[in-house]
């Protein structure tokens, strides 16, 4: 019943001491641990440096994966930046062992512990709500994980009656696969990988644990992270999801290749502890689980390319499929031709899908989604348009190139026009304008057009807004009802905003048709 009483006890006193350590290292970090992310995923290098930094810092991976989800669900980061952090931050886990190795079951309690938690809670009560007060949380948090740590092997030091240490100690295959079953499990339960494996290293400390068994229980602690992981992405984006698949398939196959070579990493473990003088199981376990980390990290080198290729695949949205890009790719935009070609096709396609969404005339939630989709793709098109100026060297292909990159801002233009053109059953559209639009529509719809059809047309809607205006005014003067002159106002700036969009259309028919751009068309006004 005693060790019962310690075990419970230790465990909590741990679980609470990593929880005020993280609390009190991200609060006094702030919002920086997000900029910092946000800034420092560049590259490869620096996007696994920067997981294994904050996550040495803050003591959690399961807290900068989550952080990185949210990153990555509010599309601040995109997925190969995200990856990269995440794969870093498996490796910043190793700090943990190595603490509780070196610091937390070598060192007596008196001497560490109870000083940490006296001087934490000390600034935590005086420094309330600042950095300072914010640090004593988190060495507050230190010295009750020591506490747990020493109350964890009291605990053990009394279980030897109760524990199956005989299964424990056993090296066969069979035996191996249940500890790291019994690893991912423990995890899970506790919810940190960290906690998981002070577990895991305090009982190795006290002999309940062989070493190839302990060695699969800290593989099963490594692979029971992505628990958290997965928790987080219940009702997150398509781009959470698969960043927390990636996460998933990243710790399975680092557990695959460290249990294959699960001899040969130990031999390696323990030949270096040997030469470093420190020969204890709790340290020879702290480097296993940095040694298979760093081993992850660098199998990622050449595969984390086809898992974000075939990641990208996964958990798709109709939205996401509306915003791919369907002809500019990496294969064009080498070739000045091949890419201007592939950039007026995007843009032409844009621009039907643009012309069908005024078609509508509908102001619905599809319609939404759809807008959304088109401003997506838009900045894709933008963002690969911005290669081609390299590979554009003679005169007609640098004036092709200023002709979309003109058309792409009068898209956007017009996207950002279109959730203000709604037109209801209660205030349509007048018949004469609606007419002139459709008609200018329809010759868009075809493809290419003559310059004097599409002036002729253009004409027509100016002159068909311009009999509406003359109407309405003359309506208006046959009364003095408010309500009608705000109904008057209303229509006519409806109105003005569609002559815009007939003024965008013929620019864009021009550049992308026409390859003249309309600079002399005044934009239209009340």
């Amino acid at each position: 019943m005693a060790v019962a009483v310690f075990l419970l006890g230790g465990l909590g006193l741990l679980l609470l001491g990593m929880e005020l350590l993280t609390q009190g290292l991200r609060q006094a970090a702030g919002e920086r641990l997000r900029v910092w992310l946000q800034r420092s995923t560049r590259t490869r290098w620096r996007g696994a440096l920067s997981g294994f930094l904050i996550t040495a810092l803050v003591q959690s991976s399961s807290a900068v994966t989550v952080a990185t989800l949210g990153l990555t669900n509010a599309a601040m980061v995109n997925l190969r930046q995200a990856a990269w952090v995440v794969f870093g931050s498996n490796l910043g886990t190793t700090m943990t062992a190595w603490i509780v190795a070196l610091i937390g079951l070598s060192w007596k309690v008196e001497a560490l512990a109870l000083p940490l938690i006296g001087l934490g809670v000390l600034l935590h009560v005086l420094r309330s709500g600042k950095t300072s007060g914010f640090i004593g949380t988190a060495l507050a948090g230190f010295g009750l994980l020591f506490f747990g740590l020493e109350m964890l092997k009291d605990a053990f030091d009394g279980a030897g009656q109760w524990l199956p240490v005989e299964y424990l100690t056993l090296q066969s295959p069979l035996h191996l696969l249940a500890g790291v079953l019994l690893g991912m499990v423990l995890t899970t339960l506790l919810q940190s990988s960290s906690a998981a494996l002070a577990v895991v290293l305090t009982a190795a400390s006290q002999g309940f644990i062989g070493p190839l068994m302990g060695a699969a229980l800290v593989i099963g602690a490594n692979l029971g992270t992505t628990s958290t992981a997965l928790l987080a992405t219940l009702g997150a984006t398509s781009e959470a999801k698969r960043l927390a698949l990636v996460h998933v398939m990243f710790n399975v196959l680092t557990a695959v290749v460290a249990l294959v070579l699960l001899w040969p990493l130990w031999w390696v473990t323990t030949w270096l502890t040997d030469a470093a003088s420190s020969a204890v199981l709790a340290t020879q376990l702290a480097l296993f689980h940095t040694l298979f980390n760093v081993l992850g990290l660098l199998l990622m080198w050449p595969l984390a390319d086809p898992l974000l290729r075939w990641v990208a695949g996964r958990y798709r949205t109709q939205q996401e499929d509306a915003a791919a890009l369907r002809f500019l790719d990496d294969t064009v935009l080498g070739v000045a031709e091949l890419g201007l070609a592939a950039l007026n096709q995007e843009l032409k396609q844009v621009l039907a899908e643009q012309m069908q969404q005024l078609a509508a005339q509908a102001d619905s939630d599809r319609q939404a989604a759809a807008r959304a989709a088109l401003e997506q793709r838009l900045l894709k098109i933008a963002s690969a348009a911005g290669h081609l100026p390299s590979v554009c060297a003679t005169g007609e292909q640098q004036r092709g190139l200023l002709h979309g990159l003109h058309a792409l801002e009068e898209l956007r233009e017009l996207s950002e026009l279109q959730p203000h053109l709604h037109v209801s059953s209660r205030e349509p559209l007048p018949a004469e304008l609606q007419s002139a639009l459709h008609s200018l529509l329809a010759a868009l719809h075809r493809g290419a057009i003559a310059a004097d059809e599409l002036a002729a047309l253009r004409l027509g809607v100016s002159e068909a807004r311009q009999a509406v205006r003359e109407r309405l005014l003359h309506q208006l003067q046959g009364t003095n009802q408010q309500t009608s002159a705000e109904a008057v106002a209303r229509s006519l700036a409806l109105c003005a905003r569609w002559e815009r969009v007939a003024d965008q259309l013929a620019r864009c028919a021009r550049l992308l048709w026409l390859k003249a751009a309309d600079t002399d068309q005044p934009s239209a006004t009340v």
